[in-house]
């Protein structure tokens, strides 16, 4: 998630994103999730996303810490 005026690449990201998840819909390729793997639009079962939580690395989350300080 970011915050700002969306640039023309999230814009079509976005477009990329909502016309797989429509494809997978009419093809009736229900339980699945689109995803974006390196450059290319992929579809994930659910039950592969909800099968374990990943963790954030505790480095991330020290910069995250840092750049919320005051």
């Amino acid at each position: 998630q970011r915050g700002g005026t969306p640039s023309a690449a999230d814009r079509v990201l976005g477009s990329r994103l909502g016309v797989a998840a429509a494809d997978l819909a009419v093809g009736g390729a229900f339980g699945r999730m689109v995803s974006l793997r390196g450059t290319e639009i992929a579809d994930v079962p659910l039950d592969v996303v909800r099968a374990d939580p990943r963790a954030v690395p505790p480095a991330i989350l020290d910069v995250a810490r840092v750049l919320a300080a005051p």
